[in-house]
Parts: structure tokens; sequence; C-alpha cells
């Protein structure tokens, strides 16, 4: 058993260490959805889906969202916007 998981790894509730989605540097699980934060080069995804927030580690922001610089995380663009450089700017 250990107290706590070193980075990239999640406690799987049996007090055992398993290893996060690859990106992921904290997660809830080994599930790609999971992510909590990301290792470096890698941009947070979080997204609400079916009353859940989900968080994804990808190497660039995908179409439709916008990477916001400071905390690394991509953030959706308003809603009639395929590229935008914030919520609400066309680019």
């Amino acid at each position: 058993c250990v107290s706590s998981c070193p980075e990239g790894y999640f406690d799987d509730g049996d007090g055992n260490c398993s290893r996060c989605f690859s990106g992921c540097s904290s997660c809830t699980s080994s599930e790609q959805k999971d992510c909590q934060s990301c290792l470096n080069d890698y941009k947070l995804v979080k997204e609400e889906h079916a009353g859940h927030l989900i968080g994804e580690c990808l190497e660039k922001c995908p179409s439709q969202f916008f990477e916001h610089e400071s905390d690394e995380t991509c953030h959706a663009c308003s809603a009639n916007c395929e590229v935008c450089s914030d919520a609400t700017v066309a680019r």
C-alpha cells in the first residue's frame, strides 16, 4: 500500500498505483477522458458530457477550442465558431 501515488499514476482504490493514460500527470482512472492535469507539451481539454466533467490531454487543442496560454488548457469557442482565438473571436 502507498500513501500517495507519483505523477502519472492514480490510486486504484486498493492501495495500488496504476498508470494514467498517456499525457496525463494526474487522473482519476486509466481512461483517456479522466485526466485532471497534463504533462508538459500537452493541453487539457475539459468538457461536460452527459452531466459529467471529462478531461483529456492532447498535444494541441481540437477544432472549436482555443488555447488559454496562462494555464495551458483548451477552452470552447462560441457555438457558431469552428476556429477562434478566444471564446468569441473567430479566426
